[in-house]
């Protein structure tokens, strides 16, 4: 037994827990399983063993709850044990427990040490026992949404809310760090991508050094079901949304190319992806904002979308299918707050100013945009600002308006710290 299979059937029930549904969870188990409880977890609910179909009566452990969320910690795998006769595994795990009553989270860690067997042809629970090694109770946190975060301006918003007592949630195609890639800012040569550095698992462990709970969600704006999928696990797992900050934008290859050789099909596709798919998140997180009676959502926008570009993509300027899509794009805070803003929700136009990121210093072109005039400033005054709009009581004065991170940041110091 592998430990992706063991980490694969540990998080199937976490999910089936947390999803209350007994006959999911059932399943995971051999038939003649037994499931050990401390009297602490069992409390007058629940018998300290449960075996066979009994083991369902786990989901009424949960149901008094508002909803319950489960966090693999980590888990360590027996290797000596591990192989017996290629039926038989072993292995520890450490979970961290939220369960939400209103504005209070019960928080659990709780140590499972597991055996495992084959049966019907795949592996299950052939026993858990459950260990109680801490408790405390902790106010519900506020969760920052951030799209687009394994690098730049993104990266630097998700870490800035974490240490402004977020969790976050974390969005972006690169995984793994050393996987990411990127298309060159205008087509030509073997068409290659380009390699650089980020990730969402560098990310995330940031945000835990910052004192936050990243959950990190792989998301692909060109993809309508990956950023459907990305909203609601990040409602599954935290069950609220607080403040979204759409941030991820796809530079398609073309997008950047001169008018005359613009395939209008890359226009289409810059649009979908970063207009349509973007107010699809948007839908996706609204309803939970209104239920809770607020929310914040910070569209990152781009000077691109109102200043004439000063020269050719290929000389200083930038391309028709990225400045319109961001155009477009800038037009969803608008609706949202004349809609919106009396339910409690407000929008904001984030501009980060011109900002070199990782992805841009790879793709080229950022010297010749420089050479026109353009300050280059710094993902952290962005950032700042994101945190600023999103919490601080007089940020309603800059609705409707193009927020110039830059200029706001330095008028009110949020880079001095």
């Amino acid at each position: 037994m592998t430990a992706d299979a063991i980490r694969e059937l540990v998080e199937q029930y976490a999910r089936a827990v947390d999803a209350r549904n007994p006959e999911a969870l059932v399943a995971l188990f051999t038939p003649d399983a037994v499931v050990t409880l401390p009297e602490a977890l069992a409390g007058d609910v629940l018998p300290t063993e449960l075996t066979g179909a009994e083991i369902a009566r786990i989901v009424e452990g949960v149901s008094g709850f508002d909803r319950t969320r489960h966090v693999i910690d980590e888990h360590v795998i027996d290797q000596h044990r591990a192989t017996l006769d290629d039926t038989i595994a072993h292995a520890e795990t450490v979970c961290t427990a939220h369960h939400v009553t209103g504005d209070q989270d019960l928080v659990l860690t709780v140590r499972y040490r597991d055996t495992f067997a084959r049966h019907d042809g795949r592996w299950r629970f052939a026993r858990r026992d459950l260990q109680l090694d801490a408790g405390r109770r902790q106010d519900v946190r506020p969760v920052a949404m951030v799209t687009g975060a394994t690098r730049g301006i993104g990266r630097a918003i998700a870490i800035a809310f974490a240490s402004a007592g977020f969790d976050v949630v974390i969005t972006g195609r690169t995984v793994h760090e050393g996987s990411g890639r990127v298309p060159p800012r205008i087509r030509g040569g073997d068409g290659s991508e380009l390699p650089v550095a980020g990730s969402l698992e560098t990310t995330a462990a940031e945000i835990t050094a910052a004192g936050a709970e990243p959950l990190a969600v792989p998301m692909d704006v060109t993809d309508r079901d990956s950023v459907v999928e990305a909203g609601a696990r990040a409602l599954r797992a935290f069950g609220r949304v607080d403040v979204l900050v759409n941030n991820a934008i796809v530079h398609l290859p073309g997008s950047h190319d001169p008018l005359r050789a613009l395939d209008t099909a890359t226009l289409d596709d810059a649009m979908r992806a970063n207009v349509t798919h973007q107010l699809l998140l948007v839908q996706q997180v609204l309803p939970n904002m209104v239920e809770r009676g607020g929310g914040v959502i910070v569209d990152v926008y781009s000077g691109s979308a109102t200043t004439d570009p000063p020269g050719p993509p290929d000389a200083g300027g930038w391309g028709l299918a990225y400045s319109a899509s961001k155009a477009a794009f800038g037009r969803i805070a608008g609706a949202v707050n004349a809609e919106y803003r009396e339910r409690g929700i407000r929008a904001f136009n984030l501009d980060p100013g011109f900002v070199v990121t990782e992805a841009g210093a790879v793709r080229g072109g950022t010297a010749d945009i420089a050479a026109q005039g353009y300050d280059t400033a710094s993902p952290r005054a962005a950032a700042a600002v994101a945190v600023y709009l999103a919490t601080a009581p007089d940020a309603d004065r800059l609705l409707g308006k193009v927020v110039r991170a830059p200029k706001l940041a330095a008028e009110l110091g949020l880079l001095e710290s």
